[in-house]
């Protein structure tokens, strides 16, 4: 099977927008608005706000 390294490379390099990520900071579920690959950013909807994370805040969404 894929390492966890693998899998993570492989879940940053499809991340984009409109795809829903789990953050576990949050214990929310937030939809993604914008991917910043040059920043290592990712702008998520929280509620009524934007947000912008480190990549390395968020994780897929199966994780609950």
């Amino acid at each position: 099977g894929a390492s966890l390294t693998e899998r993570r490379r492989a879940f940053l390099d499809a991340l984009d927008k409109g795809q829903l990520v789990f953050v576990p900071r949050y214990r929310q579920r937030c939809l993604v608005k914008r991917v910043d690959r040059a920043r290592r950013e990712v702008t998520l909807r929280l509620g009524q706000a934007d947000l912008r994370v480190d990549f390395d805040e968020v994780t897929w969404y199966e994780s609950l």
